[in-house]
């Protein structure tokens, strides 16, 4: 012990005594440890660290798989969930959810709330407890019980100011009293970022066989001891391809349905996992870039303790011990950076965070704590052993009797010239490798940004609201609503266009199935599902969706009128590839009643719209009249040829002048909306040009430091070669040229690493290739170019080296 700590001070000693040399160092580590150590920090919260529930591996949410129907997945019917819930052999409790508006009135302002309504075993799934209060009970779930409800803590914080007397008090929600029965934990807010929960009471009408079609819950269940995903996941599949047979009529052994079974962790991170685990590895090559920048220091500096190493071992110091001093030196370097580093990645954290903390999953929960600090400091010693090992080598082999001989210089070349080269030229294939992943994902956004959307964004203000109130509880009263409205808003100053959609484009999917008049699956085939909007007329002339054929939706389709409806092209072509989609006739599954589930004529088609996602195919899509099917959910569009956003101030006070206790919410142009869907990729794209761009910084500052000790090293030589007659342009090229074969040799490397590794960014890229030759070709001379820039300086000092001076030298 005696003998390490004198090591440290002396390693502490030797640092103070070259701070050009200390400072160049340390701000390398910290720059690499410093971005891995907030990369880590992230994918710690987000993918490693648990979920806060017990047992939390064992919880799942189910998903219905129709991908057979051209729909990747698909929620469950209150029947649907019964029939799982009853007859499971793999689930220990399982519940149904959905998510709705309400709005909290009685208060100015009135605030728009996110709702769960979910069956009580929810919270016994979660194993979450109420306090202050309790959760739900069984006979919550009957219809006809007292309307009850559980506040989250931020908004109990929120609005009522964290008072524990409020259990047992009413609240109301969109017109309605509920009673609270308790407070939810500080930070639970699933399913998503939720207010309020009430309890699923589904009527005997939802219940009942005529609405198993009806999926609007998803599903969420604990697996028993024991079982895993994949076995809960046969079992499901194998009961809900007996419910197909029983209740849909497929023939024995035809259905081919699958039940999709994810952990509540995987759900939640989805594809944020792949893209943090990328990054990952993306930091890890700077960090490598950054050892070998400081091993090349560190050996830099060691040709020049050479006479100090000599004297040590002409004093009786073995190879070992002066092997071991150089460790220690490189430890403390490393541990110093280290903390530095992890300042830096204080507020690399946050920046992480800003990008896009609304899609970034768990981002409440990202900060650095115990593991992130252990972490660092595991980064720092395996940094300060990896960048240190070969320097403590080199020294350890220092033959005193060459060193001490009179005249005795260093030289460039030798077995360490040629480690500090092959250095510098992993560090270029590192920075290759990282441009050329840039590249790819600019190429990947550039490529969704260029996707035809089937409408046009610009110049649009959307804004949602929920008239959940009593008031609107008839549909007359819906439908009346939303004409007035439209009316009071194509009045204003400004606006082109007006019109109300259920659902915006890029967005969730709501599918149904229809049926056709006229035509009857065969056997074992499946009812069509298509994607369903209900509008009014002037949406999709808002939005500037094409009209095919036939009409638009217009007044005309009022709640007194024959139903109508107008498809797009997929739909018409899928359905109906003979082209008569037009006049055809298509009926909703909501029972047997004519009245109540009548026949839409499709009245026209119109351009195929990108309603679910930008990545997916187009899925066949209809849309109905919005005064014939009122929703609660309603999303308005206004086209403006001013800023979207000046229109806001009118848009809210044409609402409240018509109901002053209808708050709208999430109000942005629609072009922020189609923007958002790049979030993913667009903080990979960000989080990776960060790092691109300081391994073209690090391999550059590399490059300058081996070049910059080669031409010290032979100064005299280039002293000799000016005094003999050599040019200056001669010894610049004779500089810039071995610099650029260190560049070509870790560019062609890079290159084809690049290649080896494409294949993993096929999952974060999208409509572009991972071998795109554009991009390596745009790479390559963006590499070379900076290694050029970063040889040319010292190659200059080289020629300016006076022929007198050079030869006096020793």
């Amino acid at each position: 012990m005696h003998d390490f700590l004198q090591d440290v001070r002396f390693a502490l000693r030797m640092l103070r005594k070259a701070p050009a040399f200390t400072i160049a160092a340390l701000v390398v580590l910290a720059l690499g440890i410093g971005a891995t150590s907030a990369i880590f920090s992230v994918v710690n919260a987000v993918v490693l660290r648990p979920l806060p529930y017990p047992d939390a591996d064992r919880i799942v949410v189910i998903h219905q798989d129709f991908r057979l129907a051209g729909l990747e997945q698909m929620a469950f019917g209150i029947p649907e969930y019964h029939d799982f819930r009853d007859q499971n052999r793999s689930l220990e409790a399982i519940a149904a959810y959905q998510l709705r508006d309400k709005n909290l009135a009685s208060v100015d302002p009135p605030e728009r709330l996110l709702v769960a309504t979910v069956s009580p075993a929810f919270f016994p799934v979660l194993k979450i407890e109420a306090a202050p209060g309790r959760t739900f009970t069984p006979d919550e779930e009957k219809a006809g019980s007292d309307r009850v409800v559980l506040l989250s803590h931020a908004l109990w914080q929120r609005r009522f100011g964290g008072d524990a007397s409020i259990v047992g008090r009413s609240v109301d929600l969109s017109g309605e009293p509920y009673t609270v029965v308790g407070v939810l934990p500080r930070g639970f807010v699933l399913p998503q970022k939720v207010d309020v929960w009430v309890p699923l009471a589904p009527s005997e009408l939802e219940s009942s066989e005529e609405r198993r079609n009806w999926r609007n819950y998803d599903l969420i269940a604990r697996l028993k001891a024991g079982i895993s995903v994949e076995q809960a996941a046969e079992d499901l599949t194998a009961l809900r391809r007996r419910m197909n047979e029983e209740h849909e009529g497929a023939a024995p052994g035809t259905s081919q349905l699958l039940v999709k079974v994810q952990t509540l962790k995987d759900f939640m991170v989805g594809e944020t996992q792949t893209t943090l685990v990328f990054l990952l590895g993306a930091v890890a090559f700077v960090l490598l870039i950054a050892c070998a920048n400081v091993a090349n220091l560190l050996l830099a500096r060691a040709a020049v303790r050479q006479r100090e190493i000599a004297v040590r071992a002409a004093l009786g110091a073995g190879s070992g011990r002066i092997a071991v001093q150089f460790l220690v030196e490189s430890a403390v370097l490393a541990v110093l950076g280290g903390a530095l580093g992890l300042l830096l990645a204080l507020w690399g954290v946050d920046a992480l965070v800003a990008i896009d903390p609304d899609r970034l999953p768990r981002a409440e929960e990202i900060h650095l704590d115990g593991v992130v600090v252990a972490f660092t400091l595991g980064v720092s010693l395996v940094t300060g052993l990896v960048f240190g090992v070969i320097p403590a080598i080199h020294a350890s082999r220092v033959d005193p009797a060459d060193v001490l001989k009179e005249g005795s210089r260093g030289t460039a070349g030798g077995r360490m010239g040629r480690f500090r080269n092959a250095l510098v030229v992993a560090q270029i294939a590192l920075a290759l490798m990282l441009l050329a992943g840039a590249g790819l994902m600019t190429r990947s956004l550039s490529a969704m940004a260029r996707m035809p959307l089937g409408f046009d964004p610009e110049g649009v203000l959307t804004a949602k609201l929920a008239i959940t109130n009593p008031r609107y509880k008839e549909d007359k009263a819906k439908a009346a609503f939303a004409r007035d409205l439209l009316a009071r808003l194509n009045n204003l100053p400004g606006v082109t266009g007006a019109g109300i959609t259920t659902n915006l484009p890029i967005s969730v999917r709501y599918s149904q199935s229809f049926r056709i008049e006229g035509k009857t699956p065969a056997a074992g085939e499946r009812w069509p599902y298509a994607v369903h909007r209900e509008i009014t007329p002037g949406y999709l002339e808002s939005m500037r969706v094409p009209l095919i054929e036939g009409r638009m939706l217009n007044d005309q389709d009022h709640e007194d009128a024959p139903h109508a409806i107008v498809v797009n092209q997929a739909l018409a072509k899928t359905y109906f590839p003979e082209g008569n989609a037009v006049g055809r006739r298509v009926r909703m599954p909501c029972g047997d009643d004519e009245k109540t589930c009548p026949f839409c004529t499709i009245v026209g088609v119109v351009g195929d719209v990108r309603e679910v996602s930008s990545e997916e195919t187009i899925a066949p899509t209809f849309y109905a009249s919005y005064a014939q099917v009122p929703r609660h959910s309603l999303n308005i569009v206004l086209r403006t040829s001013q800023d979207p956003l000046s229109l806001l101030s009118a848009l809210r006070s044409e609402v409240r002048a018509i109901d002053r206790d209808q708050p709208i919410y999430d109000a942005i142009p629609m072009q922020a909306r189609v923007d958002q869907r790049l979030g993913p990729r667009r903080f990979a794209l960000e989080v990776l040009s960060v790092f691109a761009i300081t391994a073209l910084i690090l391999a550059a500052v590399g490059l300058y430091g081996v070049t910059s000790y080669m031409v010290t090293q032979r100064t005299r030589e280039f002293g000799i070669r000016l005094a003999l007659g050599a040019e200056a342009r001669d010894i610049l090229g004779m500089v810039l040229k071995r610099s650029l074969v260190l560049a070509g040799l870790g560019i062609g490397v890079g290159l084809a690493a690049s290649l080896v590794l494409s294949r993993v960014m096929t999952s974060v890229i999208y409509g572009v290739s991972e071998r795109d030759p554009l991009t390596l070709l745009i790479a390559c001379p963006v590499l070379a170019g900076a290694a050029l820039f970063a040889s040319y300086f010292p190659a200059r000092r080289a020629t300016r080296v006076p022929p007198a001076i050079a030869l006096r030298a020793e």
